[in-house]
């Protein structure tokens, strides 16, 4: 059975790293819900599946106590993408993804059926979760979007102590930082062999630009959104230009995840880059 002892003081809805009891890597973490503890291990081959302990004797703390900011933590379960799900991101947007297990650090499944993507920080924190219907142009996903209308089709959910709006991609190459609007944008770039980060959107502040300047392994940045936010793009790069290292920007045919998942598509993709 899982001993989770060592969690059952913390606070309600604090979420806390420690070692997997399971593979022993500090990619486990343990959010305190009104009911017990939910876990889950984020290590790509990690065996352990998310699970929920109920019965923890935690006291119980406001939940508005623990945000702050006007940021707000995922409560709900996360699950394991399906095969079908894996082969769908591999051949509508060239993401390298071998399988369910494999992809667990990058994507995973809520219970109703939308797509989760955790947000990690330049060390491998967690920072929080991206929350997407399954709605994206070209080859239609696997599952159905069974949300209403009226629901967003992405939100982003940081947790408190998140140091940025801002998720990495690591990749093998580090020297050049690709900056993207979202997830799998960001992916996308990491397939193609660069570390790439992803805004959450097209805000680039004071919080994001100091984590770019913490990772020293860059010697330069490339603004890339999506081609309607090039406009922005230009003032960004204006503004922050001489505090960033060597700051390009990439005027792009289409969003990064939307070039075609061919050697010539990633070719166009890495020439628009200037990489």
């Amino acid at each position: 059975m899982l001993d989770l002892i060592e969690y059952q003081n913390l606070p309600l809805g604090e979420t806390r790293k420690g070692e997997c009891p399971n593979c022993g890597r500090d990619k486990f973490y343990v959010t305190r819900k009104p009911e017990g503890l939910a876990y889950i291990c984020f290590r790509a081959t990690c065996s352990l599946p998310p699970g929920y302990e109920h019965g923890s004797f935690a006291p119980v703390i406001p939940r508005s106590a623990a945000i702050s900011n006007g940021r707000r933590s995922y409560y709900g379960s996360l699950g394991f993408i399906t095969p079908d799900d894996v082969t769908y991101f591999q051949e509508r947007f060239g993401l390298e993804l071998d399988s369910p297990q494999d992809a667990a650090y990058w994507i995973k499944l809520t219970e109703d059926g939308r797509y989760a993507f955790p947000i990690w920080g330049p060390r491998d924190e967690y920072r929080g979760v991206v929350i997407r219907r399954p709605m994206w142009k070209g080859i239609p996903p696997v599952r159905r979007d069974t949300c209403h209308d009226g629901m967003p089709k992405s939100l982003t959910y940081l947790e408190p102590d998140a140091k940025a709006q801002l998720a990495w991609y690591h990749s093998s190459l580090e020297c050049t930082v690709v900056i993207v609007e979202d997830p799998v944008s960001a992916m996308r770039v990491a397939a193609e062999g660069w570390t790439a980060v992803s805004l959450l959107g097209t805000n680039l502040g004071y919080d994001q630009i100091t984590d770019l300047l913490r990772f020293k392994n860059a010697e330069r940045f490339i603004l890339a959104l999506d081609p309607d936010a090039t406009a922005k793009a230009i003032k960004l790069a204006q503004r922050y230009h001489g505090v960033l290292r060597s700051l390009t920007v990439a005027i792009l045919d289409r969003d990064p995840k939307d070039y075609a998942n061919t050697e010539e598509g990633s070719a166009q993709l890495i020439r628009d880059l200037r990489l």
